[in-house]
């Protein structure tokens, strides 16, 4: 038989001696009296109820009574069924039972959350769930009665849901050795990182096996414990191994503990379903950089893990953690798990939270005497990353984007090789990532939930910072129009699924060759050859860029104009090949100068030098003057026919403005030219500057 969803409350104010109205008692004598409806509910092993023409409760099965711990039905007599639920149409009425009296009607109640439950009740009542409602005329000589039944089906369908999430989970790591294993057999010089993810995916395979199982035990109430000696290493090396190819670690770090050497006795099949749900749990609740940190701690008579994570916490969740769920899902959630921890591991399972975070706490007894002080939580961390790739440059950055994990690891597999591979699993994310540091190429797949890959394709070819990156898609869309649409969304190139390897390098390498080349292509036509800092040209397009973003912004743009002193002297005087050496200098040290990446500095022409320093007021611009004037002096280059002194030096005048749409980037130009002529005939070697 199963229960209610929680215990059943009385409406406010109605006592056991409140006596119902005179047409309720006759219909309930009526049902005590007649043999079949006595019968009917004698013999009923789930709920039913009774309900007269205005679906109110005149008589009530043995279940029903058993829950609400009444010996007789009379305190309930008068009340409607969502009176009962604590529906919250009872202040108008049960509106949920209209329709009632036609024979067969099936009805699916809501059950509402419970409200005031007693501590010492909870824990032996399911969440709220859904039920099957079958309204049923009673044909008889009386008056005209329904016999209304519930059927709990939430069990079956959260029962359901478990099971559809472990069969997608095995489907989807079944793919992922299917996928390494034909990456292995096309591409044998990559045996040793394949092997390693082989042993990640088999290990993810056993762990989702055994986590099932133990769900269903735990279910039926078969769940038997296995304490045997294990190696604490296993534990952590196999927690490392679930998490570095989860999608819940995407770009999450996590710190799993360094320690010593040690057995002890516990169930490892029921302790690793704890402790990967609880990771699980506070991966969830991780901002993406996060890091969820697993920390172990000995103590006289216990063990104790602790997972911590960060991210804020809604005001007050830290108190319901270990409540009931109504929800299916993928785990037994908190409640289950701590359920799990002190019924069978005899242990304990805490959870406390602040602001910025939480905090597991799983203590396991220890009976057994100390052979080594443990260390402390935390010591000795080492990072085991989710599916974020290693540092290194190798031939380029690639930005994998697919929203399946299958996908985007075996990419990674076949690329990681020679490749940085930056992973994504939706468009947005895509974006910022690319955004904050433009890649050499985006393999992006065609068909996601929410922004699909076309949309990606066409935000990142209106955007200045990633226009430049080719775009290859992937795609199981094989008809012409698919090709067409993703050329036409600025494309290079496109893959068909199931992927090639071999295919797959080499498009990717070709392509990230050709945009490296173009890239250095366009380096050389925006560099001075001499000096090796930005021309002219560039230096035009800088300062037109930095001018309309400082009408956007609202913020100063200022500029630096600078002249070697006496330089056509020097030049006849010392010859052109050290005329050429000492303007190669005078560059460093303009570009020395500078110290943010967003700062420009420019051969102008001749001997003529430029800084554009975008966001500057005046003040910040002459003080970024005044220290490339020092750095030219002090390069202590001889000067033989200088009229200020024995060295080289540089006068410079210094321009701030606000940009405007109706003045142009070039007024700021002759204003910072004046200001160097008005240092030049100050003396030289000096600053000259106004805003």
């Amino acid at each position: 038989m199963s229960q209610l969803p929680g215990p059943f409350h009385l409406l406010p104010g109605l006592q056991a001696g409140d006596r119902p109205a005179p047409e309720i008692l006759a219909r309930a004598a009526f049902c005590r009296e007649d043999p079949a409806i006595r019968l009917l509910l004698e013999t009923a092993d789930q709920f039913a109820l009774v309900l007269d023409e205005a679906f109110r409760i005149v008589a009530a099965s043995g279940p029903v009574l058993e829950v609400l711990d009444l010996e007789r039905v009379d305190p309930v007599l008068g009340l409607t069924p969502g009176d009962l639920f604590r529906c919250p149409g009872t202040t108008t009425g049960c509106g949920g039972m209209e329709g009632c009296q036609a024979c067969g009607i099936l009805l699916s109640v809501q059950a509402c959350r419970r409200e005031g439950a007693p501590a010492s009740r909870e824990a032996l009542l399911p969440p709220p769930g859904e039920f099957m409602a079958r309204a049923t005329p009673l044909r008889s000589a009386g008056p005209p009665l329904v016999l209304l039944s519930l059927r709990d089906i939430g069990e079956r369908k959260r029962l359901e849901a478990l099971e559809q999430f472990f069969f997608r989970q095995v489907l989807n790591l079944a793919e992922g050795l299917e996928g390494t294993v034909r990456i292995l057999l096309a591409m044998p010089q990559d045996t040793p990182l394949l092997i390693h993810q082989l042993a990640d995916f088999t290990e993810q395979l056993t762990q989702e096996v055994m986590g099932q199982r133990i769900l269903l035990q735990a279910e039926n109430g078969s769940l038997q414990v296995e304490f045997r000696d294990i190696e604490l290493s296993e534990i952590l090396e196999s927690l490392g191994a679930f998490f570095r190819n989860q999608d819940v670690a995407h770009r999450r770090r996590l710190e799993l503990p360094l320690h010593p050497s040690e057995h002890f006795r516990t169930d490892p099949a029921l302790l690793l379903k704890l402790l990967a749900d609880l990771i699980a749990s506070a991966f969830e609740a991780t901002p993406v950089d996060g890091t969820v940190r697993v920390e172990y701690l000995r103590e006289e008579g216990w063990r104790r893990f602790t997972i911590r994570h960060t991210g804020a916490l809604p005001a007050g969740s830290a108190a319901g953690v270990f409540r009931r769920s109504p929800r299916g899902g993928m785990r037994l959630g908190a409640f289950g798990l701590k359920l799990l921890a002190e019924r069978y591991l005899e242990g304990s399972l805490q959870f406390s939270g602040e602001a910025d975070g939480g905090c597991f706490t799983l203590a396991l007894p220890a009976p057994e005497p100390l052979e080594e002080a443990g260390a402390c939580p935390g010591e000795g961390a080492v990072p085991e990353s989710g599916p974020v790739p290693p540092e290194h440059p190798g031939l380029g950055t690639v930005l994998v984007v697919d929203d399946m994990k299958v996908t985007r690891h075996l990419v990674q597999s076949v690329l990681a090789k020679d490749f940085r591979v930056v992973l994504a699993d939706n468009g947005p994310e895509a974006l910022a990532l690319a955004a904050a540091h433009p890649p050499d190429l985006v393999v992006l797949d065609v068909v996601m939930p929410g922004m699909d890959g076309y949309s990606v394709c066409r935000k990142l070819k209106s955007d200045p910072r990633t226009v430049g990156v080719p775009i290859i898609f992937l795609t199981a869309l094989l008809e012409k129009a698919h090709e067409t649409q993703a050329l036409a969304s600025g494309a290079i190139d496109f893959i068909t699924k199931p992927i090639s390897p071999e295919v797959l390098y080499a498009r990717v390498r070709n392509h990230v060759e050709m945009k490296q080349a173009q890239d250095r292509l366009k380096d050389l036509s925006l560099q001075d050859s001499l000096t090796g800092i930005a021309n002219r040209r560039a230096f035009d397009g800088a300062l037109e860029q930095e001018w309309r973003r400082g009408i956007r912004s609202r913020h100063p743009l200022s500029l630096i104009m600078g002249d070697v002193d006496f330089f056509k002297r020097y030049n006849d005087g010392l010859g052109h090949q050290q005329g050429d050496a000492c303007l190669r200098r005078v560059a460093q040290a303009f570009a020395a100068a500078l110290h943010r990446p967003g700062d420009l500095a420019a051969r102008y022409g001749g001997e003529e030098f430029a800084c554009i320093l975008g966001d500057t007021d005046l003040d910040g611009a002459m003080r970024v003057a005044e220290a490339i004037r020092e750095k030219v002096g002090a390069l202590h280059m001889d000067h033989p026919d200088s009229d200020i002194g024995p060295w080289v030096t540089v006068s410079l005048g210094v321009a701030t403005a606000m940009p405007d749409r109706r003045a142009g980037f070039l007024s700021l130009v002759e204003r910072a030219d004046q200001r160097l002529y008005e240092a030049k005939r100050g003396g030289r070697n000096r600053v000259a500057g106004s805003g």
